[in-house]
């Protein structure tokens, strides 16, 4: 873009030569060569500077998003059980799942529910997305459940 803009905008070539060297550049078809020499509201042509703008932080984006998904690829699925509830840190579904041994009661499924905890039936588990709240959230809600059934407390 920022090369396509600097051929558009030469006071020293004429129009069929920076049409020539446009059609050099790959990825511009002919339709937005055509639509490079056309004015905007302010008579400005080629490329306007917002896109310019956008491409980087588009840029940026993904490279910090690839360095997360890199980190995630190295870590791996956890799992510790506490209290009678099973903490999974599953890594391939990018999620913190808590499955407990009997239907929690309704102050601990309102305490599930208002830190982002969702039930999911068909893996009979309440799942959070991982981030950094999660575990810290979950670990808080799960000392405060007690189960007394078949399974020991830890």
């Amino acid at each position: 873009m920022k090369r396509a803009n600097k051929i558009v905008r030469s006071k020293k070539l004429s129009k069929e030569q920076k049409i020539k060297e446009l059609e050099k550049i790959e990825g511009l078809s002919k339709k937005s060569i055509d639509s490079l020499f056309v004015p905007d509201f302010m008579g400005r042509i080629g490329f306007p500077s917002f896109e310019l703008k956008n491409n980087g932080a588009n840029i940026r984006r993904l490279k910090e998003r690839l360095e997360k998904l890199n980190i995630q690829r190295s870590q791996d699925t956890t799992s510790e059980t506490i209290n009678g509830v099973e903490i999974i840190d599953n890594v391939e579904a990018n999620r913190l799942q808590l499955f407990f041994p009997d239907k929690p009661d309704r102050a601990t499924i309102q305490k599930l529910k208002s830190n982002g905890f969702r039930w999911t039936p068909s893996i009979g588990a309440w799942q959070s997305y991982r981030n950094n709240v999660a575990k810290p959230r979950a670990l808080e809600i799960i000392n405060g459940f007690k189960f007394y059934g078949d399974i020991q407390n830890e």
